[in-house]
């Protein structure tokens, strides 16, 4: 998630932690609706969107309709270019008031979406890939909601400890995860990623440790 300002850019680990990502989330957080609002962001990858996001929808129009009073306090915001069917199904939903769409965003901006979220959303539909996406979401610390098959990433969703999952088609598991978040966040108290889960599916982790088995393979 780094990479960008590490890598690229050439900053120290030091200062993107202690300088950079504080400031990215306090202009986030003040270019945003409102700073008394629960953001759920679903960030799309690469590859065009092939999944459904009907259950997901679903569930969030029932959660701003069993919270009427909160119903400008519940953002969901899906950072990515979006399909026409899914921009349609939001209007016919009735949802446009709640859903936030940024087109296009360059990676910087990604960042900065990711790191002003609240909660954030991954959807899968089927058992086979592995989204890279999940990891950055680890990354993040935020708490997330995994609509996907069981599967191994499904597991290792659960295993973060800040992810509740459901069927991506299961729309009254989806309201429940969604509510048990939401009345998480009115009390102040949503789940934080644990350092020690994060640091052992960070990137640069992972290619050192592969680094070091072909090193010793090389050896033998």
């Amino acid at each position: 998630m780094d990479s960008f300002f590490v890598e690229t850019l050439g900053f120290s680990d030091a200062i993107f932690s202690f300088l950079i990502l504080p400031l990215l989330i306090f202009l986030a957080r003040i270019c945003d609706v409102s700073i008394n609002t629960v953001r759920i962001i679903y960030m799309l990858g690469g590859r065009r969107l092939t999944s459904t996001m009907l259950g997901f929808f679903e569930a969030f129009k029932k959660l701003l309709e069993e919270n009427q009073s909160d119903k400008n306090k519940l953002n969901l915001k899906l950072v990515g270019l979006m399909r026409k069917n899914h921009q349609k199904l939001i209007k016919k939903l009735k949802l446009e008031d709640n859903v936030i769409l940024t087109g296009n965003v360059s990676h910087k901006d990604a960042v900065s979406h990711l790191m002003s979220s609240d909660i954030l959303w991954i959807l899968q539909n089927d058992d086979v890939r592995t989204p890279g996406k999940l990891y950055e979401y680890f990354g993040a610390k935020k708490p997330i909601i995994a609509t996907m098959p069981k599967s191994y990433m499904r597991d290792l969703a659960v295993s973060s400890g800040i992810a509740l999952t459901a069927e991506p088609d299961d729309k009254d598991d989806i309201y429940k995860a969604l509510t048990t978040y939401y009345e998480l966040w009115k009390k102040g108290s949503l789940p934080k990623g644990n350092d020690e889960f994060v640091s052992d599916y960070d990137r640069r982790e992972l290619t050192k440790n592969l680094s070091q088995i072909l090193s010793s393979s090389s050896n033998i």
